[in-house]
């Protein structure tokens, strides 16, 4: 496995697709969701924010609950080299409808959620979080959805409601 990731990473880093190229090389190298967990979390422990992009780009052409971990610690790290509204956008894909709908993501989106930063202004950041939350739709998620109904950022508030209303009725 390791001259196997050493080659893919090369190839990665020689090609740099995450300008969105021609993707065609991930659906013909085996274990290749291996491989992006792998170079995801070699460039997170390394703060290599550059080829962590690269990698998450990759991650969102070949979802896999594989990364979840990766994702999660991601979260957790809040260093302005990684956006946490982009790794939440990969957790729930909306763009190529795929989503990894894993639960184990859901404390760390829980954090995501309550974590407020300066420049989320808008609470995007929630309102990504909420959306994981709704894909993966499982109690532990809904149970967080809950915690969130008498937030004091009010259009969190208003969403969380809206959803568990339209939920007990129906």
């Amino acid at each position: 496995m390791n001259q196997d990731f050493r080659k893919f990473d090369e190839f990665v880093r020689a090609t740099d697709p995450g300008g969105r190229s021609d993707l065609r090389f991930l659906a013909e190298t085996p274990r290749v969701e291996e491989l992006i967990a792998r170079g995801l979390r070699e460039n997170l422990a390394r703060s290599d924010w550059r080829w962590f992009q690269t990698y998450l780009s990759l991650a969102g052409e070949r979802p896999s609950a594989q990364y979840v971990p990766v994702f999660a610690e991601a979260l957790d790290l809040r260093d302005g080299g990684v956006n946490p509204g982009d790794v939440l956008e990969y957790l729930r894909d909306i763009e190529h409808r795929r989503d990894i709908k894993d639960p184990s993501s859901v404390p760390a989106v829980e954090r995501a959620l309550h974590w407020r930063q300066d420049w989320d202004e808008f609470h995007d950041l929630a309102f990504k979080a909420l959306d994981v939350l709704l894909a993966i739709d499982d109690d532990a998620a809904w149970w967080v959805i809950e915690s969130v109904r008498d937030d004091d950022r009010e259009r969190v508030r208003e969403i969380a409601r809206r959803v568990l209303a339209r939920r007990a009725n129906g």
